[in-house]
């Protein structure tokens, strides 16, 4: 353009780097060759630019059943790709948090961290370790399902903006963990009293609640 300069506008899908190379061709005069210019650092040119694209991603796990009373933990894994050819690895002290929500006649007990007791939600602010992880215990002294989801900041390099992931199944993200918790009864009935030969009969009744 009239300010000599030339753009082109591209994306990643996918960490890693694109490298970018120009190069010109110029007629300065009648007599003189075409000069040819490029970016590979010699004299007055500069190099190449490079365009790196880094990601980051989150899971919570696991999605299970357990009896009412029992201590599951849900675990939530932020991991990071800069770009640099390492491919995904751990993210730690990364701001993590963790959202548990109580449906289907569950309430949360916190075990850890946190000390509350029936409980329709719970948020814990946590960091993730050495491993890229941060977890939380908890029960339901009731059946029912708790429903885990996971959400992490990451800022992966000096000029970019932050990164915020969380576990909605978007791009490399998982999915929200679900416990369900489940419980069993028996009773047995009628309690009476009658006379020598006359017939009786004990009936049991078991039940059961899946939580769902």
């Amino acid at each position: 353009d009239a300010g000599g300069h030339f753009s082109a506008t591209f994306t990643s899908p996918d960490p890693g780097q694109v490298t970018g190379h120009a190069s010109s061709s110029l007629n300065l005069g009648s007599q003189q060759d075409p000069i040819v210019v490029q970016t590979n650092g010699v004299g007055q040119n500069g190099s190449d630019a490079v365009k790196t694209f880094v990601d980051a991603r989150i899971h919570i796990t696991p999605s299970a059943t357990n009896r009412v009373g029992e201590p599951p933990t849900f675990v939530a894994h932020v991991e990071k790709n800069l770009g640099l050819g390492a491919g995904w690895v751990d993210a730690a002290n990364e701001p993590t948090t963790i959202t548990l929500t109580a449906s289907n006649g569950a309430s949360i007990t916190q075990l850890g961290p946190g000390s509350g007791t029936g409980l329709a939600s719970a948020t814990y602010n946590l960091t993730s370790g050495a491993n890229g992880t941060a977890s939380v215990t908890f029960t339901s002294p009731t059946p029912g399902q708790v429903t885990g989801h996971a959400q992490a900041t990451l800022n992966l390099g000096s000029q970019q903006d932050p990164i915020v992931v969380q576990t909605n199944g978007v791009g490399q993200n998982g999915s929200d963990a679900v416990k369900t918790f489940v419980d069993a009864r028996i009773h047995i009935t009628p309690t009476a009293t009658n006379r020598v030969g006359a017939p009786h009969t004990f009936v049991a009744h078991v039940e059961k609640n899946l939580g769902l």
